[in-house]
């Protein structure tokens, strides 16, 4: 996630806030989910009065607002999808959005093409507060030393990074940040000797994967490394706490600004119940259980500008029915699994997701010896494209037969499989690296 100046620009809002975040991190959870509901009763009787798609809804369907009182009561509101905004931009607007100070974002459109929405400047303050919270608990201080790694463009691939003397941080490039770029790029960091990592998991793991596997020695001693905005492989999280010797602090969160996933100091993923409620939900819109898998649906406290109630992420996660010794009382995320789009068709047609294949050990690189990174796109349902990157191309037949084993395994034996050897998989728009792309389907 990254700031802009004007994210700076509310200092007494901030530390109100901030001070706010301190107490409640000891709340007991009756004590958080009072504090849910004060904040959804006052955003609901805004976006009846003020927002013209909820008006409409909310008499389309008999809802007043005085019968939204709690979080239990709000699947009597349909659910808000990215066709609906895009259908009912206008409309979603609220009548007094200037008093919040709005502007206009949009998603990275890593997906598909970007989702344009209203944010106002509550969004701004609460999305830094609350990361100032996370870093806090990753081990962050001000003025602390730190580098950050992912999508902005800095013009050309002479230009990998640039210092930022305000925040004290090297600003590097995911853009470029390959197999062939690492050694520059961990040179560079050796010399800035900085104290926290953030950024891109896809990055930082190559990074990673280049000192496992040319014993480069770093003589800089790190605090943590947060990775936010791609899904953390369980395998990419192995190999950077290997190479970099600190922990990994996964976040999770999106462009919407809707919903905010953390690990704690003890690695368990909590939600931020003070920035938004969520629901995790079926094909049906349905809730689901503890350990089963379902959609992030999420209703944000902090934009008032186009309020997004009950929004479809279009990310899936689980709840644990676990607690935490933390001390944090916020419910416990069990797994994120990424974007419901990251899914193939096997040979019957049925779509498999590719958090099984992450299981599975078709990306898993330390099984596959050699494999240094793979795209796999599919561009009809029985055929695959799969662009590899190797440590040695001598090794290239015993790979693809490696690979294509453990394809066949989860797709079927018909499946048929397009080998390219490469020295550099292209980036999104975004500077990520999208491991699967279903063409069939975006």
């Amino acid at each position: 996630m990254k700031f802009k100046i004007s994210d700076y620009l509310y200092p007494v809002e901030i530390v109100k806030l901030f001070r706010f975040l301190k107490r409640s991190r000891d709340f007991s959870y009756e004590r958080i989910v009072e504090h849910q509901n004060e904040k959804l009763k006052s955003l609901i009787q805004h976006a009846y009065k003020h927002v013209p798609y909820y008006r409409d809804l909310f008499n389309k369907h008999g809802i007043k607002p005085g019968d939204i009182r709690t979080k239990e009561d709000l699947p009597a509101i349909p659910v808000l999808t990215k066709e609906i905004i895009r259908e009912r931009y206008d409309d979603l607007i609220a009548d007094n959005s200037e008093q919040f100070s709005p502007y206009q974002n949009q998603t990275s459109g890593s997906t598909g093409s970007p989702l344009k929405f209203l944010q106002d400047k509550n969004v701004s303050i609460a999305r830094f507060t609350f990361f100032w919270r996370i870093w806090k608990m990753a081990g962050y201080q001000p003025y602390m030393r730190w580098a950050q790694v992912d999508g902005m463009f800095l013009g050309s691939e002479e230009n990998l990074w640039k210092y930022n003397r305000m925040l004290n941080s090297l600003q590097i490039s995911a853009f470029f940040l390959d197999h062939q770029n690492c050694k520059r790029i961990l040179d560079k960091l050796s010399e800035l000797k900085p104290k926290i990592i953030r950024g891109y998991p896809t990055a930082i793991y190559t990074l990673a994967q280049f000192i496992d596997h040319t014993s480069y020695e770093i003589n800089f001693s790190l605090k943590s490394i947060i990775t936010y905005s791609e899904n953390l492989l369980p395998e990419y999280r192995s190999i950077i706490e290997k190479s970099f010797d600190c922990a990994v602090f996964n976040v999770f969160t999106q462009w919407e600004g809707v919903c905010l996933i953390s690990e704690c100091e003890l690695h368990q993923l909590h939600q931020h119940m003070e920035f938004s409620i969520m629901e995790l939900l079926d094909d049906n819109n349905q809730a689901v259980g503890d350990k089963e898998e379902g959609e992030i649906t999420a209703t944000s406290f902090y934009n008032y500008s186009m309020p997004f109630i009950r929004y479809k992420t279009g990310d899936l996660a689980t709840w644990s029915n676990s607690s935490c010794r933390c001390g944090m009382k916020h419910k416990v995320v069990g797994n994120i699994s990424g974007r419901k789009r990251d899914v193939l068709f096997d040979t019957n047609g049925y779509l498999v997701p590719f958090p099984n294949f992450q299981l599975n050990s078709i990306i898993s690189y330390e099984k596959v010896d050699g494999l240094l990174q793979t795209q796999i796109v599919q561009n009809s349902p029985d055929k695959l494209e799969v662009y590899i990157i190797l440590k040695d191309s001598t090794i290239r037949n015993r790979v693809e037969q490696e690979l294509a084993k453990l394809v066949k395994a989860r797709l079927g034996d018909d499946m048929k499989i397009e080998f390219t050897l490469t020295d550099r998989i292209p980036k999104e728009r975004n500077g990520k690296t999208q491991l699967v792309k279903n063409k069939l389907i975006e």
